[in-house]
């Protein structure tokens, strides 16, 4: 067994070890090629595999190794998350293109001026063959516009709930929004929430 002192330095070192290969990847200027993110699982598998042969005999070498082990699975793996959660973006080629969308509210609307803002959870999408979006989205509804006046002859934005089943018209766009120093960094909460389009209701039913 692994002596009393070298179990507590590996437990001393085990947290920091995959909080600071996660910030690491974090702070990256983008994400590294999927062939590292292999090659770093790989080692860090084998790592793994020599630190259990060595836990008898090298039993310091054995917790280094486990160490080098545990922040190289965390480090691919948040790279695959990230890279994973970055392609349920909506495709460049579909922005500003109508598309039918069927699916649920799965969040409180947010009311605005002239209309709600809300989650919508996608079910399903039209046209089928080129109709690739991430299974959530965030749209506005808002009431119509002519010019700088509301269209008074527009059909008024009715109530939304959550939980309702609606069938839209939208047009979307990839998250994109504004990152000022200590400003609310709204990029990062849709990514965080999975949210891979924003966009506008056309008309809904």
């Amino acid at each position: 067994s692994v002596p009393m002192s070298d179990r507590s330095v590996f437990s001393i070192w085990l947290a920091p070890a995959v909080v600071l290969s996660v910030v690491g990847l974090q702070l990256s200027a983008r994400l590294p090629a999927d062939s590292w993110l292999i090659a770093v699982g790989m080692l860090a598998l084998l790592s793994g595999l020599a630190a259990c042969c060595a836990v008898r005999t090298v039993p310091r070498a054995s917790g280094l190794l486990a160490l080098i082990a545990v922040a190289g699975i965390a480090w691919s793996s948040a790279g695959y998350r990230a890279a994973d959660r970055l392609g349920e973006r909506l495709p460049a080629a579909l922005e500003g293109v109508d598309l039918t969308v069927r699916g649920v509210i799965d969040e409180l609307p947010v009311r605005l001026a002239h209309g709600q803002r809300f989650g919508f959870q996608v079910e399903a999408c039209e046209p089928i063959a080129s109709c690739q979006i991430s299974p959530r989205i965030q749209i506005a509804w808002q009431a119509a516009w002519r010019g700088a006046q509301r269209d008074a002859s527009a059909e008024a934005v009715p109530m939304l709930l959550p939980g309702q089943r609606w069938r839209f018209v939208v047009r979307l766009k990839r998250p994109h929004a504004s990152n000022n120093p200590d400003a609310f960094d709204r990029e990062l909460r849709w990514l965080e929430e999975g949210v891979g389009a924003i966009g506008s209701v056309r008309s809904g039913e």
